[in-house]
């Protein structure tokens, strides 16, 4: 079997979110990191060789990218997973259920 290793994710999973918190969601801080670098969704797409559709429903919160995918825009933006995950609960639940459908017993990540 093979062995993914991400410990921001980890560290994410391990401190529960606040209740009433007014954090920024996935898509919003997606959406703002693009705007930084001035890309429209269609650069951001071409470098993360995916659709633009794709990009504008994660920045519209109705759908969220793979680990994998999520990794790729750590780095274009020079963020840890933990900056662009940990004020979104809904992100947070999907990424425990790819590690339980994946039968992955921990995830890290070597910085």
């Amino acid at each position: 079997m093979r062995s993914f290793h991400f410990p921001a994710v980890k560290l994410l999973l391990a401190y529960p979110l606040q209740e009433g918190c007014a954090a920024v969601i996935f898509g919003e801080k997606l959406k703002t990191e693009r705007g930084k670098k001035g890309w429209t969704q269609e650069e951001l797409a071409e470098k993360l060789f995916v659709s633009r559709q794709s990009v504008s429903k994660w920045e519209n919160g109705q759908n969220y990218p793979s680990i994998e995918i999520i990794i790729k825009i750590s780095d274009l933006f020079g963020l840890t997973i933990d900056e662009l995950l940990r004020s979104d609960e809904e992100l947070t639940k999907q990424v425990i259920k790819e590690k339980q459908a994946a039968g992955l017993s921990e995830i890290k990540i070597h910085f």
